[in-house]
């Protein structure tokens, strides 16, 4: 499991007075009968081999466990979580690292949950459904590699949604038009979280897909953010759930920078500044922060012909 998946679990679990369970075996094909699960809080799987009739096997394994509060399934091929995951009435935490997915809208009737993660799984689709789940505080769908939709409205549905890991999977999120059930989620859908969002990580192919109405809490908000589809690569080194306040920017003019009121925030909280061939931009620290980038502990600046200075001393710019 994820480090830090793995500490929330035993978290929610030491507060109550039931177990924790891990099971890391490539051989197990059926949950032990004589293990009473009943009395954990916190289970912990990791099946790699588990080939045969895996749905089966998580059918048996929910049947009793009204009293589960969180869950890691790792390494698991399966085409949807078995009906009977409805039974977990009292789940706050569910882990789906690293597994093949075909369908998980059965999530959606899990109306306690507040963590919710996906990484390094093979989706297609987050669909509609994952909107139901009104309690969600933190989704993470980083490394999501063949993520192609996020459903119209999921995002605007968590309304209690406090952090969100998507990195890359949201780079493909350009066809926003329509408003019927097929379209893709738009970040727009994010204004009204945006002043209680405590975490974001995301990349953008262009600024002109941020919205202007984002509204961040600057003491709250951590971040990871990329605009420009040729620093994708470079954003997935920068992994996990302590972010550091990285920003990069790529493929745009000093102008729209400046304008954006959610990049003037970022700049002036950003520890890490990556700009890559940023356009009319001549004088960094005088253009794009008048703050003087208070944070600021790395800057790396790439192909950006019109740049003159970082920090122009020669003259009054007052």
């Amino acid at each position: 499991m994820h480090d830090v998946a793995r500490d929330v679990a035993i978290s929610i679990a030491s507060r109550d007075e039931h177990g924790f369970k891990v099971v890391f075996d490539n051989e197990i094909e059926e949950w032990p009968e004589e293990d009473t699960y009943e009395s954990y809080a916190a289970i912990s799987l990791g099946l790699r081999e588990l080939d045969k009739n895996p749905e089966k096997f998580l059918d048996d394994l929910f049947s009793g466990m009204k009293e589960l509060k969180a869950l890691s399934l790792e390494c698991i091929s399966f085409h949807s979580l078995p009906p009977s995951i409805r039974v977990l009435e009292n789940l706050r935490m569910l882990n789906l690292a690293d597994c093949s997915l075909e369908d998980v809208t059965t999530i959606g009737s899990l109306g306690t949950l507040e963590i919710l993660s996906f990484r390094d799984s093979s989706i297609r689709e987050l669909p509609k459904d994952i909107g139901n789940l009104a309690r969600l505080k933190l989704l993470d769908l980083l490394d999501c590699d063949e993520l192609e939709r996020i459903a119209g409205s999921v995002l605007s549905s968590l309304t209690r949604l406090e952090e969100l890991y998507v990195g890359e999977s949201f780079m493909n999120r350009e066809s926003t038009e329509g408003n019927g059930e097929g379209r893709n989620a738009r970040l727009e859908e994010l204004i009204p979280q945006s002043p209680q969002m405590m975490a974001l990580d995301i990349v953008v192919a262009r600024l002109r897909l941020l919205p202007k109405d984002l509204r961040f809490n600057r003491q709250k908000l951590k971040f990871n953010f990329t605009i420009g589809s040729l620093l994708e690569e470079r954003h997935k080194r920068n992994r996990g759930y302590l972010l550091e306040n990285r920003l990069q920017l790529g493929c745009c003019s000093a102008v729209d920078i400046r304008e954006s009121p959610m990049l003037h925030l970022m700049l002036e909280k950003s520890t890490d500044l990556v700009l890559v061939e940023i356009q009319n931009l001549k004088n960094i620290l005088h253009e794009l922060d008048g703050e003087g980038f208070p944070c600021l502990k790395i800057l790396e600046v790439r192909a950006s012909d019109d740049l003159e200075y970082v920090i122009d001393g020669t003259s009054d710019q007052s």
